[in-house]
């Protein structure tokens, strides 16, 4: 699915991926576009992971917009490779790793700082070779933050209090 649309909405309805990236002149821009809107897309919808993993590939209708997204995906990659605005051994699986990537990092740090996302995703953008462009909300978190987005170990979970330590002795 294309970012800008919604799950929610029958395929018809969603817009079309490359409508934005096209109006975008240069081929480095339109990737980068299309990658901002992606995870800003997947940061803003934490489902959209759980229903693309449980979408059937054997619909047809899924297939078809898979099969759209994946080509739509290729030419970006392969425009940008081709002028040079990003690594020449960039390729179309690290878009989609790029996306679980920043996926995970907004969905551990939603609650503290939502924004978070957008400043690893630069620093994903600026490895592949693409140009900077104007961030926002790309600060550090504080200490305090970071440490808020950390798995809490399962022997301060509610309920476990002293469970972590019986039986043992």
């Amino acid at each position: 699915m294309p970012p800008g649309g919604t799950s929610a909405r029958p395929a018809g309805d969603q817009p079309h991926a490359d409508e934005a990236d096209q109006r975008q002149p240069d081929p480095g821009r339109a990737l980068r576009h299309y990658l901002l809107a992606a995870a800003q897309w997947r940061a803003r919808d934490r489902a959209l992971d759980v229903i693309l993993a449980h979408a059937s590939m054997d619909d047809r209708p899924i297939a078809r917009m898979r099969d759209d997204l994946g080509r739509h995906v290729d030419g970006l990659v392969e425009g940008a490779v081709a002028a040079g605005a990003v690594r020449e051994d960039f390729a179309s699986p690290d878009v989609y790793a790029f996306l679980h990537m920043i996926g995970a990092v907004a969905d551990r740090t939603e609650e503290v700082a939502p924004e978070a996302w957008r400043r690893y995703a630069e620093a994903l953008l600026m490895g592949f070779g693409l140009e900077q462009g104007p961030a926002v909300h790309t600060t550090a978190m504080t200490d305090g933050q970071i440490l808020r987005t950390w798995p809490v170990p399962s022997t301060q979970l509610p309920g476990d209090a002293g469970q972590a330590d019986a039986g043992r002795g």
